[in-house]
């Protein structure tokens, strides 16, 4: 608040006080004249007592009253007031992030910074306190084992505090198992770090099982072999992930058995559903890189927010072929899209990547017109060796998304 609007609230109350003064001593003042003026007074006060930092509606400014130094004060409101009501403790806490507060206390018996015993405790002690967990790290953990989580109604949220937070594998294998109805999240803060000559993906999701991947997440740094079906990031069968915010980026997949379906990033197969609402799936190696869709006419793939990917690929069998899903909210783009399909030779008889695709066969569904087929700088045809080929002159995907051979 300015000194003015102080010292214009002290004349405004100084004169309300001694207003039977003033009526006494101006007898050549009209009487109402004065309550005319009585009024302007009294609004212009109301008006620097409701915006006390001075500014215009929708302009902002720092530390007005009554907002916490650092705060902004927005259209008549403090835009973080409450932001910092929020444990500031490493450990597990028994509440989803949304019911916690700085008079949060972390449950007893859980030494910070303890991922597996955090584990444990909601797998193990679930039955007793059924309902959501938050476990807040404030250092970087290396886990010696795989953590698995198998349980519903215990959904865990992972989140950062002051910081970065990796967690990370002393040896091979996966970091995260998540399957049986159970719900991990990652959340701010929290990177999910990947070994150079892994066996295994990173998060592996299976069974019903949900995994979601916030804002300021990320799973990196995977380099994989040996398991080619297999994202090296995420891999997701038979369950559901979500992905409204983060990076997946920088693993390797280098093949193996099935090197015909490594991709360094997501994998998503079986009746599995991924929906991407944000975030970034890029600058991952494999043989599909970023993205694979495997073949099931229960596989879901969608597209909604801001969600990016580099390479994607949508891989057909001789009797299926996935298709993306775009929501109308939609604004991200795909690098490249792959019509890939499980056999060598693009044309020709018998199984052939095209004749696999035969047209007209809906490649995109949902909200889809020219602008949304634009999105998809690149699309190709790929063989189960990786090579690949245009989709032109002899193919088209049209305004509606489906793929037509052209006359």
């Amino acid at each position: 608040m300015s000194l003015s609007h102080i010292f214009l609230k002290l004349d405004v109350w100084h004169f309300l006080l001694n207003k039977e003064f003033y009526m006494k001593n101006t007898k050549k003042l009209n009487f109402p004249i004065l309550v005319v003026f009585t009024v302007i007074i009294a609004a212009i006060a109301l008006a620097a007592c409701s915006n006390p930092s001075g500014t215009t509606s929708g302009s902002s400014v720092t530390t007005p009253d009554p907002c916490e130094d650092g705060h902004d004060f927005v259209d008549g409101e403090c835009t973080l007031c409450g932001a910092d009501d929020f444990p500031t403790a490493a450990g597990l806490y028994l509440g989803a992030p949304a019911d916690l507060t700085s008079a949060s206390v972390p449950i007893v018996g859980i030494a910070a910074n303890d991922v597996a015993a955090a584990v444990d405790r909601v797998i193990l002690d679930g039955n007793e306190n059924n309902g959501a967990y938050t476990l807040l790290l404030s250092a970087n953990v290396e886990v010696d084992d795989q953590q698995s989580l198998n349980v519903d109604n215990r959904p865990l949220t992972i989140i950062g505090i002051g910081g970065e937070r990796t967690i990370s594998r002393t040896e091979n294998g996966v970091t995260f198992s998540i399957a049986q109805w159970a719900t991990v999240t990652i959340g701010n803060n929290i990177t999910l770090r990947g070994r150079e000559g892994n066996n295994n993906p990173v998060v592996t999701v299976n069974t019903n099982a949900t995994f979601i991947m916030l804002d300021g997440s990320k799973i990196t740094g995977n380099v994989m072999s040996g398991s080619g079906d297999n994202g090296a990031g995420v891999s997701v069968a038979n369950a559901t992930f979500h992905m409204n915010g983060g990076d997946i980026t920088g693993n390797t997949n280098n093949g193996g058995a099935f090197a015909n379906l490594s991709t360094g990033g997501l994998s998503v197969s079986g009746t599995g559903q991924a929906q991407l609402n944000g975030g970034s799936i890029t600058g991952n190696t494999g043989r599909h890189d970023d993205v694979l869709v495997s073949a099931n006419y229960q596989t879901r793939f969608r597209l909604s927010g801001d969600a990016k990917v580099g390479k994607l690929s949508l891989n057909a069998s001789a009797s299926e072929r996935p298709s993306i899903n775009i929501t109308s909210e939609w604004t991200g783009s795909v690098g490249s899209l792959s019509l890939a399909a499980n056999t060598a030779n693009f044309t020709g008889t018998g199984n052939t990547v095209i004749g696999w695709w035969a047209p007209p066969r809906t490649v995109l569904s949902g909200t889809v017109d020219a602008s949304v087929v634009s999105k998809f700088a690149v699309v190709q045809f790929m063989n189960n060796a990786g090579d690949t080929q245009p989709i032109s002159p002899t193919h088209v995907i049209d305004a509606g998304g489906v793929l037509q051979a052209v006359p």
